[in-house]
């Protein structure tokens, strides 16, 4: 059952769209996006033990600004410290300061400044069997206030419901449909 009103209007669009993968996963960037209030939202299928990331496979973009993507088809180091830290925690991860922090190695910080991103929040999805390993990446390329938690980030509509709070609403539409 999903709760939130918003993510069950979100799965019943991703399901008008089953058969066509990438327009899929674009509703749910595009949602996510407008959700979460920032300026680039994408998404990328991998696995933790792969050599490269590719990310990309869905973005969104603000049109009020000027966002470059960060996809591009260009290969991430999946090794990198920040990437494993996402891959490994079951959690949402906080990168509050893309140039402060100490989990981002250079490379991936010259990608990520060259893409114009201050702060960001990466997820690997996953489901019970761990059969389907995607990440959503939320971008911040202006910053208004500090993002330093998951609450932070989460809009302050979708924090009136205690269920809210602590899981992410919208990872059950996405892997319901692939359930």
């Amino acid at each position: 059952m999903i709760r939130y009103a918003q993510a069950r209007d979100l799965a019943a669009h991703m399901l008008l769209h089953l058969d066509d993968l990438s327009g899929c996963w674009s509703i749910a960037t595009n949602w996510l996006r407008a959700e979460f209030g920032c300026q680039r939202v994408d998404t990328g299928f991998g696995v933790r033990e792969a050599k490269d990331y590719f990310p990309g496979f869905a973005e969104a973009k603000d049109t009020d600004y000027d966002v470059l993507s960060f996809g591009g088809g260009k290969a991430v180091d999946n090794r990198d410290v920040a990437m494993q830290a996402m891959w490994l925690d079951p959690r949402p991860v906080i990168f509050a300061d893309i140039k402060q922090d100490s989990r981002i190695t250079m490379r991936l910080r010259q990608r990520l400044s060259g893409a114009r991103t201050k702060s960001k929040f990466a997820w690997a999805l996953r489901t019970e069997r761990g059969s389907l390993n995607m990440s959503v990446c939320s971008d911040v390329i202006k910053v208004d206030q500090e993002l330093s938690s998951w609450s932070d980030w989460v809009p302050v509509r979708s924090r009136r419901s205690a269920a809210m709070r602590e899981e992410a609403f919208f990872v059950r539409p996405l892997f319901w449909l692939y359930r």
